[in-house]
């Protein structure tokens, strides 16, 4: 087995290939920590609002195409994930629970001004 170095930092990779994700595993060991993000929003509300970006109506389909399978392949190899985190609309609370993965403490005061704005 080769040493990788990569420093001191934490290094995040976007993955949702299972194969890919297995040999990460065998490569790194503990060192990877599969994450499955998991999206409230259904593909309808999906397509609706890529369509009202412009976005054309194959590049929409691929990606609802993916979400679906990547979905899929969460159910099927639910074992092989060690987290799950939900975006349910709010980029900041999903930015939130990446942290806490990471063990990033959050800054009390960034808590504090998103609940002031939300109001």
């Amino acid at each position: 087995m080769r040493n990788y170095i990569f420093g001191t930092q934490n290094q995040v990779l976007s993955c949702s290939n299972v194969d890919t994700i297995v040999e990460l595993g065998k490569l790194f060991g503990e060192a990877v920590v599969p994450i499955y993000v998991h999206s409230d929003i259904s593909p309808e509300e999906y397509m609706k609002a890529e369509r009202r970006e412009g976005s054309n109506s194959e590049y929409i389909q691929n990606r609802v195409n993916g979400f679906k399978n990547a979905y899929s392949d969460y159910i099927n190899n639910f074992e092989l994930y060690d987290k799950c985190l939900i975006y349910a609309g709010d980029e900041r609370e999903l930015l939130r629970q990446f942290a806490g993965v990471l063990g990033i403490k959050v800054n009390p005061k960034i808590q504090v001004k998103k609940q002031l704005e939300d109001k």
